[in-house]
């Protein structure tokens, strides 16, 4: 179970933290609602949140309302002020144990623990009745259905280009072919009201901002270069669309970029790893953001995109999809332009991992697989995917600054 605290007393975080390492769970400690809402809204957040009623620039409650808006489900500490010993007038159901201050130590042990064997129960409760073993007959995978949140109102009817834009070769990824229903799903979750879906053929004029992520399919031979665009204004009404607060810094709007383009990977991650594909997305050597991928992307083929509109946020996402399939190298012959799609093992020791499944190869991590091959006679051969075009170019123009 992950968990998160959000509160602005650092004496609460440190005794928060103290607990959760005795309790053996992972805690992850923020300061203000803006930051706790970002952690939240992740498709693999916190599972339980400690938040303080009020909390800068986005309070406890509202925090929790838009994570349950969202779809999200996240058991819920409402840390009380001090000096009250009752929850918020109109905060009901969006918390399951209500904390006041001061509280000791014994204290909120026992509300985490109340609030864990809720969060049990409420898994239990939708949790499949378990029969006997049975041995079941095949059938058939079947693409999963998403339905919209109940915030973004009825589902428009989608235009007839977005489907047709989806390039033949990728037509079975029906992930991508529902493209526009995942992504308003996704964006969705960010905590705008409506996203109105337009033409996938029309640009975002003045894109400022980008953020840039990958996904790999080796069981359908796909490499998916995934680019998020949108310009500084409709940023920072992003920004204030997730956490109440219009006053965006620099940093802020990076972060903002960054998670808008987790989102959306996460989302499709999830969709292809419902209908039983193996994904996973390289460990990158850099974060890419601030326009950089403009100059890469002209020239590539078959993009699918998808240009979203609420309101004054406009938001473009553009797949690059491109047949990648694996192949055996030999070790030496490696190079930094090459993901590992299976683990680095030390020959003979095979619980000794060098290099983890999904790496895309830096200088480092190739002088690793590269000294263990000097050692050995025979040497021994990795299953390996090439970079795309537009991700070569990228660690290229990383490794020359």
């Amino acid at each position: 179970m992950k968990c998160l605290i959000a509160s602005s007393d650092t004496l609460s975080r440190v005794s928060a933290q103290k607990l959760f390492t005795e309790l053996g769970l992972p805690l992850q400690a923020v300061a203000n609602g803006a930051a706790a809402l970002i952690a939240l809204l992740k498709p693999d957040g916190p599972d339980l949140a400690l938040l303080d009623v009020a909390l800068p620039g986005l309070s406890g409650t509202d925090t929790s309302k838009r994570v349950q808006e969202a779809g999200r489900k996240v058991s819920i500490v409402l840390l009380g002020a001090k000096g009250v010993t009752e929850a918020p007038a109109g905060a009901e159901g969006l918390f399951d144990v209500f904390l006041p201050r001061p509280f000791t130590l014994d204290q909120l042990k026992a509300a985490v623990t109340e609030a864990i064997a809720k969060h049990d129960a409420a898994e239990a409760a939708v949790a499949p009745v378990v029969e006997a073993p049975v041995t079941p007959a095949p059938t058939p995978q079947v693409a999963p259905t998403f339905r919209r949140p109940p915030h973004l109102g009825p589902t428009a009817a989608a235009p007839a280009p977005i489907k047709a834009a989806v390039p033949n070769q990728f037509s079975t990824l029906s992930p991508l072919a529902q493209g526009h229903d995942l992504l308003s799903k996704a964006l969705g979750g960010l905590g705008l009201e409506s996203v109105r879906v337009v033409d996938p053929s029309s640009a975002v004029s003045g894109a400022e901002m980008s953020a840039w992520s990958v996904l790999v399919l080796p069981g359908k031979s796909v490499w998916i270069d995934l680019l998020v665009e949108s310009d500084r204004n409709s940023v920072r009404k992003l920004f204030a669309a997730m956490t109440g607060n219009d006053q965006a810094s620099e940093d802020d709007e990076s972060d903002v970029m960054r998670e808008t383009v987790n989102i959306v990977q996460g989302t499709f991650k999830t969709a292809f790893q419902k209908e039983k594909l193996e994904v996973f997305t390289p460990v990158l050597p850099k974060n890419i953001e601030g326009g950089l991928l403009s100059t890469w992307k002209e020239g590539l083929t078959d993009p699918i995109r998808y240009t979203f509109t609420s309101g004054e946020i406009r938001i473009a996402v553009t797949l690059f999809p491109k047949t990648a399939a694996a192949e055996k190298r030999d070790a030496n012959l490696l190079r930094v332009q090459h993901v590992i799609s299976q683990p680095v093992c030390v020959p003979g020791c095979d619980d000794m991992v060098i290099v983890p499944k999904g790496t895309m190869l830096t200088e480092a991590s190739l002088e690793k697989i590269k000294n263990i091959a000097e050692g050995e006679a025979d040497g021994f051969t990795i299953e390996t995917i090439e970079h795309s075009p537009i991700t070569a170019a990228l660690v290229r123009m990383l490794e020359a600054v």
